[in-house]
């Protein structure tokens, strides 16, 4: 992650992050959230901070199965593949 990318990231929106992971657990809202932190060392890909809560007890909908499906995991295979 760029340096300050990663700070920003990690002091301002990783706390909140938590908190808000937190109150969708206790209300079992379905949740997909990514942030792209900037080039990652070798400055051919992009570090993501991705987090998901998409099993069957939050109940998601479709389309944030399918955005998890684009964009979550396997990002990075996906891109040396194009």
């Amino acid at each position: 992650m760029s340096d300050y990318k990663e700070g920003v990231y990690d002091s301002k929106i990783r706390p909140l992050i938590g908190e808000i992971i937190e109150i969708c657990e206790r209300h079992k809202l379905a949740a997909f959230m990514q942030f792209d932190c900037g080039k990652d060392s070798s400055g051919k890909g992009h570090r993501m901070a991705t987090t998901a809560l998409l099993d069957e007890k939050y109940e998601p909908d479709r389309l944030l199965l399918d955005a998890y499906a684009v964009a979550g995991p396997n990002l990075s295979k996906r891109k040396e593949a194009k």
